[in-house]
């Protein structure tokens, strides 16, 4: 252990699963990577995924 504790937090909130919190977050963090990244140009989609 690494602060001597076996949990950082306390109270009723270490009940909660993790992924309850986790999964939320992962995909606002993908909406707002997804909105800043500039498209890919035509051609390297091309060359890529040829038809």
């Amino acid at each position: 252990m690494i602060f001597g504790t076996d949990s950082l937090l306390n109270g009723k909130i270490i009940f909660v699963d993790a992924l309850i919190i986790a999964l939320p977050l992962s995909i606002i963090t993908v909406i707002i990577v997804s909105l800043l990244t500039k498209p890919m140009e035509n051609i390297h989609l091309n060359k890529c995924f040829k038809d």
